[in-house]
């Protein structure tokens, strides 16, 4: 297994292992959520697959943690001289063309399970709307029907990357900055996240994400008053959760603080042997984890079509379905990272107009 497409030393060991078990544990609660395959097979795995549904989605904030300390780093790169609207610009011609793609696929694959099926999960057909609301990421925003699970994220990610850029832009000062970043977690905590209705919006998701932010300047910040404010700061955050979480329990935001810990202290953790076959294996899975959570949906719509039309419903075959999904959610997540992820990255455009610098 070769790793050519993305330079060895930009790789970080805690966050590929994040991402590529929180890109699973998503795999498998949809697999567990969507379709019979989980309920035809036989304890212990029942029990498994009811765990998955219940709980999967709390890996979550797994990505909106890594999410909110990666876009951090990003702008200490050489793009950080790039202006507001190219950056947001380049962050959606990131995102959108493997989206898109995915959208496409996940069409055609609702349409062959709708020819055999009328289960809710597969949806209604697909409009011309539909499909430009998911296009432009306002699908939720407008309360469009959702073409596959989790494509709620692509949106709320760009949603995300524009408030820090934004934030970023118009705040030149760090103290200014982290300052605004922290009363925005606040608000979201005590506020936006008591509110259902608002989890359509970036605000509703800045608990985690604000922390992963937090967490990146607290231990990368080159100035170190910077780094030591920004912990100030991090640690009120969390004991700010913490308190809110005592009274009313949630799984999401105690997740969130354990991650962001870990990437506060490991984050910047490389890889110490690049040559290790399990390096490799970690690093190209990794680098696949955003496809995979795309594109294992429309296999999810297949298999339990084959499972319902073809097979014969027994356990070992539900179990072999599931197994296969999974395996070929990061099979097509290959092809997708090498045919549409690698190229669309030429896609980035740049700018001479600064952000404010500190």
């Amino acid at each position: 297994m070769s790793i050519t497409h993305t330079p060895f030393q930009h790789q970080l060991l805690t966050i590929d292992l994040l991402k590529v078990f929180a890109a699973q544990v998503i795999i498998l609660h949809h697999l567990s959520r969507y379709g019979i395959l989980s309920e035809m097979v036989t304890y212990p795995l029942k029990q498994l697959a009811n765990w998955f549904d219940l709980y999967g989605a709390n890996a979550v904030p797994i990505f909106l943690v890594i999410a909110g300390y990666l876009s951090s780093k990003s702008f200490q790169s050489p793009e950080r001289l790039n202006s507001f609207g190219v950056r947001i610009i380049n962050r959606y011609l990131r995102l959108a063309p493997s989206f898109l793609i995915v959208l496409i696929l996940t069409i055609g694959a609702a349409k062959i399970a709708r020819m055999f099926s009328g289960e809710e999960y597969i949806g209604n057909p697909e409009t011309w709307t539909q499909f430009l609301a998911h296009l432009f990421l306002v699908h939720q925003i407008f309360e469009v029907e959702s073409i596959f699970a989790g494509a709620w994220y692509v949106a709320i990610d760009w949603q995300l990357y524009v408030f820090l850029t934004l934030l970023l832009t118009v705040l030149d000062r760090f103290i200014f900055r982290v300052t605004a970043l922290f009363v925005c977690i606040i608000f979201s905590l005590t506020y936006f996240n008591q509110h259902s209705q608002f989890d359509v919006y970036f605000f509703y998701f800045l608990v985690p994400y604000g922390l992963g932010i937090l967490a990146f300047w607290a231990s990368q910040e080159p100035n170190h008053r910077h780094r030591y404010l920004a912990l100030t700061f991090f640690t009120v955050a969390n004991i700010a959760i913490l308190i809110t979480t005592l009274f009313n329990p949630n799984i999401k935001n105690a997740l969130s603080i354990f991650v962001a810990l870990v990437l506060l202290l490991w984050g910047n953790w490389q890889y110490q042997n690049l040559y290790l076959r399990i390096t490799q294996v970690i690093v190209w899975l990794s680098q696949r984890s955003y496809g995979a959570f795309l594109i294992h949906f429309s296999l999810i719509l297949l298999g339990n079509t084959l499972f319902n039309q073809v097979l014969e419903q027994t356990p070992l075959n539900a179990l072999i379905v599931i197994l296969g999904i999974c395996f070929l959610s990061w099979a097509c997540a290959h092809l997708l990272y090498i045919w549409v992820e690698l190229p669309s990255r030429r896609l980035q455009i740049f700018s001479t107009q600064p952000l404010h610098q500190n």
